[in-house]
């Protein structure tokens, strides 16, 4: 299950938007999203921040993988450390991207979005904890055998 709900939760990243570019005199503010930035004085897409989408897709996808492995636990835990890194890269990539990308008469708003692979790291740190507890279980079965 938690597996499943990190999954959605980097799924649900990738479609909002998670920062707004303000500026700091008049002006209209740009969203940006994990895939592109969009103008709003021209309306115009900028895929400068494409590598943030393809850090949520991967991130995703491992974890979807994880959780029709079930029968394998040593590469549920690998997974779930490989998923949490990509998410952990996720994070740097889009403190760097704000601040790089950000126009020079623009203040960076962060968005609410930005927040979720924070709480998607957490529940694939839970799940990997499940799955060594029922690794744990498994082996002290198998002892008293």
């Amino acid at each position: 299950i938690y597996l499943l709900l990190a999954a959605i939760l980097l799924t649900v990243c990738a479609c909002l938007p998670i920062g707004t570019f303000v500026p700091t005199a008049v002006g209209i503010p740009s969203e940006m999203y994990n895939i592109s930035i969009i103008n709003g004085e021209t309306g115009t897409w900028d895929f400068s921040g494409f590598s943030l989408f393809m850090l949520l897709v991967a991130a995703a996808a491992v974890t979807v993988m994880n959780v029709f492995n079930y029968h394998n636990r040593k590469k549920q835990k690998n997974y779930c450390n490989i998923a949490i890194l990509v998410a952990l890269l996720w994070i740097a990539d889009y403190f760097i991207s704000a601040e790089l990308l950000c126009p020079e008469g623009m203040e960076f708003k962060y968005g609410f979005a930005a927040a979720l692979p924070f709480f998607a790291i957490i529940l694939i740190w839970l799940a990997r904890k499940g799955i060594i507890h029922d690794e744990n279980l498994i082996k002290a079965a198998d002892r008293i055998r």
